[in-house]
């Protein structure tokens, strides 16, 4: 392994990294989305005329809804018994 190569490309990749800040990232997402929104974009084009896409199969869940509300709640006073038992 060379140790003097290693340490060029890290200071090369280090000083490209500094081009690159939060507020670069924001200022470009904000200038792509509004490019986008001028353009009018609509889904109305695409097959099936602007419908939401479905979701997929392995979203979606075998069991009803009032069986998972009955399971978050009881997850839910699980961790409240938890918090209680470590203080």
């Amino acid at each position: 392994h060379d140790r003097r190569t290693l340490a060029e490309m890290s200071r090369a990749s280090w000083e490209t990294a500094q081009a690159y800040t939060v507020a670069r990232m924001v200022q470009r997402y904000s200038e792509t989305f509004a490019e986008i929104a001028s353009r009018g974009v609509s889904r109305v084009f695409r097959d099936g005329g602007g419908r939401d896409y479905p979701l997929m199969p392995s979203c979606v869940s075998r069991y009803p809804p009032w069986l998972r509300k009955i399971k978050l709640m009881l997850l839910a006073g699980l961790e409240k018994a938890r918090a209680l038992y470590q203080r």
